[in-house]
């Protein structure tokens, strides 16, 4: 099976074989000093750059995150009933602490971030099934640890 991909057009009579051959040498050429281009500026780059930059994105992330989190808390323990009202007083005070948080370049502090996350995970569940009536749904002990947790990323930053 012979495939002819240049054609002849008949009103210009030339082959238009060679445009599409220069257009997709040209294309290859673009993409590979692209590559190259990337790879010396990754080669030549400072490697505090590039720490800096992956750390501080993460530690930025894990930080926007907890705030989301610890705002979406508040707004679920609004809906507590007024047993619960010093614990929801606590969860404001925690949410304002968070709030301080800045960011520390330390695997320490992204370590302590991932545990707030998942206190505040801990709490959010505790406080459902508070709101789903049981009586002691571990709220008390799982904003303890929550507590801890924020007070111990906050002293990163002294």
């Amino acid at each position: 099976m012979n495939l002819h991909f240049c054609t002849r057009t008949a009103v210009a009579g030339r082959n238009s074989c060679g445009h599409f051959f220069v257009a997709l040498q040209s294309v290859f050429l673009y993409n590979e000093e692209m590559a190259f281009g990337n790879l010396f500026s990754r080669l030549f780059r400072k490697k505090s750059d590039k720490r800096i930059a992956v750390k501080g994105n993460i530690s930025t992330s894990l930080v926007e995150r907890i705030n989301s989190s610890m705002d979406l808390l508040v707004m679920k323990s609004v809906n507590l009933n007024e047993q619960w009202n010093s614990e929801r007083e606590t969860i404001l005070k925690l949410r304002d602490d968070a709030k301080k948080f800045v960011e520390v370049d330390e695997i320490l502090a992204a370590k302590f971030e991932q545990d707030i996350l998942g206190s505040i995970t801990a709490l959010s569940s505790s406080c459902d099934a508070a709101l789903a009536g049981q009586s002691d749904a571990d709220v008390k002990k799982s904003l303890a640890a929550l507590s801890s947790v924020i007070s111990q990323r906050l002293s990163l930053q002294k």
